[in-house]
């Protein structure tokens, strides 16, 4: 199992949020995306936790608004390999159109991206960045990089 949360400093609403993952993965309720799309789990959270709220607001230097939990779950590869695009495209998509203020990471631990001052940040680690198929769909403008510092926001760190 493969976690990534997904943390967001945004005016828009949960309801918001939901309603444009839901969208773009084709689905009526978020807590049955998996039956759309196999070894894929998500759901949109509020940030009211005390212990999430203190490691998002270390990544986004400011306290986050709303967060997405991913979870890929799946033995097949290429299951796995389509949830984790469909995941890091609903995830560019939510920032991007709530124009938050973002971070998304795998296990807490490793950076997939970021974003500030409405630019994305992307890190190489995460493969999916290296598919000219899903790149394409990135709206500009972002950075590739593998510095772990770019795109940190004043008071924000690259580590939770």
């Amino acid at each position: 199992m493969f976690d990534y949360t997904l943390g967001l400093r945004s005016r828009s609403s949960l309801t918001d949020i939901d309603r444009i993952v839901s969208v773009f993965l084709e689905v009526d309720d978020l807590s049955r995306v998996h039956e759309r799309h196999p070894g894929l789990f998500v759901s949109v959270r509020d940030s009211s936790d005390p212990h999430r709220q203190l490691v998002y607001t270390r990544f986004l230097g400011v306290p986050s608004t709303a967060s997405l939990y991913y979870s890929i779950n799946s033995r097949n590869k290429q299951e796995q390999w389509q949830a984790e695009r469909l995941m890091a495209l609903s995830a560019v998509l939510v920032i991007v159109q709530t124009d938050a203020l973002a971070f998304m990471t795998f296990d807490l631990d490793s950076l997939v991206m970021r974003r500030t001052d409405g630019i994305l940040y992307l890190y190489e680690s995460f493969n999916h960045w290296k598919d000219p198929a899903v790149i394409s769909q990135i709206p500009k403008p972002w950075v590739m990089t593998d510095d772990e510092y770019a795109g940190t926001p004043p008071g924000g760190s690259p580590y939770g």
